[in-house]
């Protein structure tokens, strides 16, 4: 009879135990509110407990270096906000690959071709005017290049040039039209900006509607974020949202992502985790969080993205720019583009 009643307790033990799924615990420099109701849901979906730890994004290698090297890394994941904040992971031998089908339905162009990080939303980088009922210059057609013609001079507000967002850009603009021309454009824009580079993206818009000036360069979500706000949502109401280069190589394309930590607890449901963020369901809320577009342009984007207009995206190979990082960084402090 005890025999018998051990026997019960052990194979009911090993039962929840199986039906209990492993935890997965996900490192990430996105905002709560971007994050925390896609993890509800997934956690509601699948019984999956998943702690989201916010890791500073200065530092976050060096940190996960240390982690991996003492045997105590807990993260299974990173979701970043950038594509070259997951390759510098990669290029550190941090990550693993992720050997998925879903996943390979991820435009080629926003996914590593080793198979290590996976686009997960979008976005462009767009160029700024004030509406000309507010005294602006209406709504325009111009390339990222025509800043820096003359007759823009005293005309361009712009954020640091060492943004991850503008070495991102002036990456992408290295491959496309050679280092030596895209210096010559950085001394170029330089030598138009109104006033030295300072603040967010969304400080920009700010002054353009504000007419500090005529022209800036954000990414396109902080646009989308002035509509939370009264105040920032009138004053967003003066500016047109351009999309760049229409008419040649398409608007230049970043994205968020994730990677699988090479000493992931849990790979198997982190790769799960990130098989559901691309998942028709996922991107129907997901990119909507952060007022970013969907991985796959036959998905709708949300109501308030939507209305901004459709556009040509860039169809280059985001990782056969993002090889050019460092080399946009050089170029911003050799041309002095801060000072």
């Amino acid at each position: 009879m005890l025999r018998s009643l051990f026997t019960a307790l052990l194979l009911l033990a090993s039962t929840a135990s199986l039906a209990a799924p492993a935890p997965l615990t996900v490192y990430t420099s996105r905002q709560a509110h971007m994050i925390e109701p896609i993890l509800s849901l997934y956690s509601e979906q699948t019984g999956v407990a998943i702690q989201a730890v916010y890791v500073p994004r200065i530092g976050l290698e060096a940190m996960l270096q240390a982690e991996q090297e003492k045997g105590t890394g807990q993260g299974d994941l990173v979701l970043l906000n950038n594509v070259s904040r997951l390759t510098a992971l990669v290029d550190l031998g941090l990550t693993q690959p992720i050997n998925s089908p879903v996943m390979f339905g991820i435009p080629a162009q926003y996914r590593d071709p080793e198979h290590h990080w996976f686009g997960l939303t979008l976005r462009t980088r767009a160029i700024y005017t004030r509406k000309t009922e507010f005294g602006g210059v209406g709504a325009v057609a111009l390339r990222m290049e025509d800043l820096a013609k003359p007759e823009f001079q005293g005309k361009v507000c712009m954020r640091s040039g060492s943004s991850p967002f503008n070495t991102g850009m002036i990456a992408q603009m290295i491959a496309a039209n050679g280092e030596a021309a895209t210096r010559q454009w950085l001394i170029d824009l330089k030598a138009n900006l109104v006033r030295q580079p300072q603040g967010t993206d969304k400080k920009q818009i700010i002054a353009v509607a504000e007419g500090v000036c005529d022209y800036a360069v954000a990414n396109s979500y902080y646009f989308g974020y002035m509509d939370k706000d009264d105040t920032e949502r009138e004053l967003a109401k003066r500016v047109h949202i351009n999309f760049a280069n229409q008419q040649d190589r398409g608007a230049h394309m970043n994205l968020s992502g994730a990677v699988v930590l090479n000493s992931a607890p849990n790979p198997e449901g982190a790769q799960a985790f990130i098989e559901y963020l691309a998942s028709d369901a996922a991107q129907a809320l997901y990119p909507a969080l952060n007022d970013e577009y969907p991985i796959r342009a036959a998905l709708a984007a949300s109501e308030l993205v939507a209305s901004w207009g459709r556009f040509k995206p860039d169809s280059v190979m985001i990782a056969d720019w993002a090889g050019f990082e460092a080399d946009a960084q050089r170029l911003v402090a050799d041309t002095g583009f801060d000072d």
